[in-house]
């Protein structure tokens, strides 16, 4: 359960600002190639936290899948091999 954590929420705070750099840069080198610039960059506050919300509810329901299988499963069987 701990590592599941740890994975979820270092990729978030990890993959947000990469995102977000990756994304500044992206319009930067566009409008080298365009006569109309693109768009200032502008994220919402409210956009990333329902994004990481998003996330962290598909980490959650992997999980609950994840263990439901895990349950159901018997030990002996898991452990024989084929």
């Amino acid at each position: 359960l701990e590592e599941g954590a740890v994975a979820v929420l270092g990729s978030v705070v990890i993959g947000v600002p990469i995102g977000l750099g990756l994304s500044a840069l992206a319009v930067r080198v566009l409008g080298l190639f365009f006569t109309l610039p693109p768009p200032v960059l502008a994220v919402s506050a409210g956009r990333i936290v329902a994004f990481v919300a998003l996330v962290l509810l598909a980490a959650a329901a992997g999980f609950a899948v994840a263990m439901v299988a895990a349950v159901r499963a018997r030990t002996a069987a898991v452990l024989r091999e084929p």
